[in-house]
Parts: C-alpha cells; structure tokens; sequence
C-alpha cells in the first residue's frame, strides 16, 4: 500500500516509502480501447533487475496477438517484463526499452507523456530499435507520438543527462563542428547518418575517428536532418589555432565575426569562409557549422557572445565587383569576381581544395578575386556535376569569353550579361578573358558544326549574325520532313547559341537548317545511342 507522497530537502520525491530523483509516466493507447502506462525514471536505490521497494513487479507472458499489452523489459538475463522500470540515479546514460501489441484493431498506436515531468539537465529521446532514426522524438519538446508503422513492436527511451545542442546538416557535404563535450566522441556516434568518413585538416586532410570541440570537419549525408548532441559545454570559449588554414567550429554559441580576438593579437589573416554549396564568407559562426580561418602563427581564438561593436570589421561587400557566377548539376553554385587594383584590399585566398567529391571552383592563384584588366584568368573547377552553367553580371561594358584550357576549340564563348553558358563535358581548367572594347558583332552570317558531334542526348548549335535578324532554325530527317522547329525568333546582331535535345529520337544522321532573311545553311549531325 502507497505511503503517501512527499517532497525531501534533496528535491527528490518519495513515494512507497522509497526515495525516487525523478520519474514519468508514458501511456500507451491502440486503435480501439486498449490502453497502459508505463512508469519510468531513476532513483538512488534502483537497480537493472526487479526492485520491488520501487513498485517494479514481474508480468505474466505476452498475451495471444489480438490482445492489447504495453510493457517495459528490464536489461537482465533473463529479461524481466514489469509495468516500471527504475535506474540507478549515478548514470549518466539509459535506455528504457517498452514492447507493445496492439489489440485486434491495430495500428496506429499514440505514446502520451508529460514533458515537464523531465529533468531540465538531460534530453529524453523515443526511438526506434532498429536504426533509431525511423522514430527519433525529442520527448522535452513534444508530449505525444502515434506509430504507423506496423512492423515496429517496440521502442527505446534513451536518457543522457546535460546539456544539449542541434546541429543542422544538409543533403550532400557539409561542414561540421561539434558544440559539446560529449560522452563519446567517435563519429559513428555522434553522426551515424554520415555516409562518408570525418575529414579533419592539418597541413592536409586526415580521416578523423574521434572529433573535437572546437574543430571542424567534412561530412556527407543523405538527406537534411537535425541531429542532437548531448554533452558539457567547453570553458573559457577559446580555440587553439596552427599557423596556416584552420577548420574550426564555434562551440555552444553563435559567435560574431566581428567579436572574435585573438592571442597573440593580429594574427587572423582571412575572412572566416563557411560552406553551402559552395564557400562563403560569414559574418556569424553558428552552431554546429564550420568554418575557414587562416592565422599567421600559432595561438588561441576568444569568442564573444556579444554582438559586435561599431567599427568592428564586417566581411567584403563584392556586390558591384565583376561576378562570375559558375553552377553544376545538383544545384551547387560558387562565385568568382573580377576587381580594380584599387577596390581590392585583401589578397583573397581560399580555403583548401575540399576533399574529392565536394564541388569548388577558384582562380589558379587560389583566390576567389582576381584584378581586372589582366586579359587572362584560369579557373580550375573540383569535383563538378556536368554539365556546368556559367553566368556573368555587371560586366559594365567589359567583354568576357570563356574558353577550354588547351587549345579553345572545345570551348569558345562569349559570356553577355545574365545570360548561361552551359559547358556540356568535363573540361576541368577553363580560361576566362576579358577586355574593354566595345561588344564585337560578326562581320558576317556563320552557321557552325553542333558540339559534341556525334551526341546523346543533347548538343549545341552556334551561329553569328552582323545585324538584327529573325532566325529560324530547323532539323529534319534524311528523307527531309521535318523534326522539330528549335526557332523562331528574332536575335540581336552578335553570337547566340540553342540547344538541341535528341533523348525522343532515334539514332542516326539528321540535318539542321538556318534561316536568317537571305542567309541559308544546312549541316549534318548525329545521334548516337
């Protein structure tokens, strides 16, 4: 029989007559009228197997399939069911794990609880036994789940006392940091979702086992997902820092840009580069991100909460400058600029080449920033998706064409303001150059041989005009009816391309005819499948 309930100068509650650090019921209900609650929790006394001073009994067998059950497993050999569970209230870490069976109405089934029964210095996550990722529920911030999902019969309640952080990733590769000090620190656990080793840098890249708070590394997954870390935070907020490029992470905090000193002073020698799908250049570190740093000798870096003060340095406005705008097939985009002598104030450097897999494209000097009226700037692109597109902006009366790094008959364009040049083959080094005469307009009418040649699926047309002109550009078969029409509009005197896509037609040989006033032309190409 209860004993009553009282409150003991520890914060602790009796019950039974037992002293309980805290617990919490979950109740359990089918899809018809079965329901159960289940209690759990830690006390100084609890211990794996039965503990009968805490109300924890031993069930009788699972009933015939049809019949509602709910039921906690207690972890000793043999498993004991019983309705409580208890552990000791010394452990840092447990897992409660409840078997259930709906009754003959079946899925779904709903888990209530109270959040506020928790204790503030701990997260309590519902998963599933089998990757814990099918179920995966904050039990702090939610107060109820319902499980679809017929071929789940059980899940775990997992506790780890401290405090806790969420670290955001994207689909594809990421750049991570670790906010807090947790138990284990091997990357199969912090990030079992990675589907790629932890890629730390020094000098070089290293694949990291166990990760740090305070540094930062490469991952990749499969999908976005909010992913939790529990552990201490890191006191003083510092970071220790190795002459040359440094992957760091900001610890439990956003921390400013602009609030970031160091020991000894002056030695940060770059912007602070983040990463989405490219590099940036941040104004704030944030929570479980990484970033780029180059420093001048080895040190320490000190973050500031605090937001930044007037006349503290703000990262590089490039928004008027020359861009270069260059984006693969998966949607992964990174800027590249040209600039006047005078409007440069830094040298621009880039972060390393990432590792293999991870898109990057930069100037052969390793900057992101190169001087205006060079003539001559070579790019060389990482681990790119083909086809490419490139597009330029504020061009301001400069002339830009983009060629393949070998000889320029694979690639020669002109690249006009806003308008995308697609690169349909891997070409890996392009050369961009640049003058300040006045747009050049072709002396004459050209149609030229589409490339690639032969092709699947698709290939490009090219043809040059001297003046204005309506174009009509057309593909027939060999026995000369006619395919489809690709234009039929009017054009701007200067050098236009169009793309033709073949994936709806049989292989073989097929003409493209122009059209432009008196100008006609006609030449072959292939599909080859």
């Amino acid at each position: 029989a209860s004993t009553g309930t009282a409150v003991g100068n520890s914060g602790t509650i009796i019950r039974r007559g037992a002293l309980i650090t805290w617990d919490a019921n979950i109740t359990v209900f089918d899809n018809c009228s079965g329901t159960g609650t289940l209690t759990f929790g830690l006390a100084p006394s609890a211990t794996d197997g039965l503990d009968a001073t805490l109300g924890e009994a031993e069930r009788p067998p699972v009933p015939p399939a049809g019949v509602f059950d709910a039921r906690f497993i207690l972890p000793v050999t043999p498993p004991v069911p019983s309705f409580k569970d208890y552990r000791r209230d010394t452990v840092t870490a447990a897992v409660w794990r409840m078997t259930f069976q709906p009754g003959s109405c079946g899925y779904p089934i709903t888990f209530t609880w109270n959040p506020s029964s928790f204790p503030a210095n701990a997260t309590i996550t519902l998963r599933d036994e089998i990757t814990g990722t099918i179920v995966n529920v904050n039990m702090k911030t939610q107060s109820s789940y319902t499980l679809t999902n017929s071929g789940i019969a059980s899940l775990r309640i997992v506790y780890t006392r401290g405090f806790s952080s969420s670290v955001l990733v994207n689909q594809g590769w990421n750049m991570i940091s670790v906010p807090l000090q947790a138990q284990d620190m091997r990357k199969t656990v912090l990030f079992p979702s990675a589907t790629s080793p932890a890629y730390g840098y020094n000098n070089g890249y290293f694949i990291a086992d166990t990760l740090f708070v305070g540094k930062a590394y490469w991952l990749k997954f499969n999908s976005v997902a909010t992913i939790t870390i529990v552990g201490a935070p890191i006191s003083p907020p510092t970071i220790a820092v190795r002459t040359g490029w440094n992957m760091i992470g900001p610890l439990d905090f956003n921390a400013r840009v602009g609030g970031i000193t160091s020991t000894p002073p002056g030695i940060i020698q770059t912007p602070f580069y983040g990463y989405n799908n490219g590099y940036n250049v941040a104004d704030t570190l944030k929570v479980g991100k990484g970033y780029w740093v180059k420093v001048s000798q080895n040190g320490t870096l000190h973050l500031s909460t605090t937001l930044a003060k007037s006349g503290e340095a703000t990262p590089p406005s490039f928004d008027n400058w020359l861009k270069v705008e260059i984006e693969d097939n998966t949607g992964a985009k990174m800027f590249l600029y040209l600039a006047k002598s005078d409007e440069m104030k830094s040298s621009y450097e880039l972060p390393p080449v990432a590792p293999a897999g991870v898109f990057d494209v930069r100037f052969s000097s390793n900057t992101n920033v190169e001087e205006l009226g060079q003539g001559r700037h070579e790019l060389q692109l990482s681990s790119a998706m083909y086809p490419v597109q490139l597009r330029a902006v504020n061009l301001n009366g400069w002339v830009l064409n983009i060629r393949d790094g070998v000889s320029g008959s694979l690639l020669n364009e002109r690249l006009d303001e806003g308008k995308p040049v697609k690169i349909l083959q891997n070409l890996g080094r392009l050369v961009l150059y640049e003058s300040n005469a006045q747009r050049e307009i072709p002396t004459s009418f050209d149609l030229s041989q589409n490339f690639p040649n032969p092709f699947n699926p698709t290939t490009v047309i090219k043809f040059a005009l001297p003046h204005n002109m309506t174009v009509k550009l057309t593909v027939y078969n060999l026995l000369g009816e006619k395919v489809t029409e690709l234009v039929n509009n009017s054009y701007e005197a200067g050098y236009h391309q169009v793309e033709f896509n073949g994936e709806e037609y049989a292989s073989g040989m097929y003409l493209y005819k122009m059209e432009a006033g008196e100008f006609v032309r006609v030449k072959k190409m292939i599909i080859l499948k």
